[in-house]
């Protein structure tokens, strides 16, 4: 019997919910404009998948917390905020990753920010000049590769990639094809 009368409850609870976000909709609070702020790369497509709003849907229903946490787990964005305009408008501002290397593996090409997150799908072309690093476990210590190469300005002029090697350290290839080999520990010192 009591899950009898807590399904019941449920299902009145919701079709109570559905009125009233139904009654507020025809009171004008919907879904009619939506402005996207800071999108780049990221295709429109994954941004429209990650909202999953329709126009004219009850805008006070629409959970921001949770439509901003769809968004940041799209790759290519680091941070978004989603505010409602009421009374029908809704706002999303997102903060893309930025890259800083080129990863080279199992034969394609992927960015990678600082973070050491893979952004796939993107066309690299306008990226060409950034570092190249190759290897497994290479985006994941992008970062202490970056810190080096800030701390030898006159081995960064010559940076041609970088090579992860066994996922324990760098070897750096330099222009004129020179390598040099660091060591597992203290390679920034």
């Amino acid at each position: 019997r009591s899950s009898w009368y807590s399904g019941a409850l449920a299902a009145t609870t919701q079709k109570i919910g559905d009125r009233f976000y139904g009654a507020t909709a025809h009171a004008g609070f919907a879904v009619r404009s939506l402005h996207v702020e800071g999108r780049g790369r990221t295709p429109m497509a994954e941004i429209t998948q990650a909202l999953s709003i329709k126009k004219n849907d009850p805008i006070l229903r629409l959970s921001l917390e949770e439509i901003r946490e769809r968004l940041q787990a799209i790759h290519t964005v680091r941070e978004a905020a989603v505010e409602r305009a009421l009374p029908d408008a809704l706002y999303v501002r997102i903060v893309e990753r930025e890259p800083v290397a080129l990863w080279q593996h199992q034969g394609a090409m992927s960015l990678v920010d600082d973070q050491g997150v893979v952004m796939q799908g993107i066309d690299i072309t306008p990226y060409r000049n950034l570092p190249l690093i190759v290897g497994d476990g290479a985006p994941e210590h992008v970062q202490e590769l970056m810190k080096i190469l800030a701390t030898a300005p006159e081995l960064a002029g010559q940076f041609a990639s970088a090579i992860r090697v066994g996922d324990r350290r760098w070897n750096i290839r330099l222009t004129g094809d020179i390598e040099v080999k660091l060591p597992e520990d203290n390679a920034q010192d």
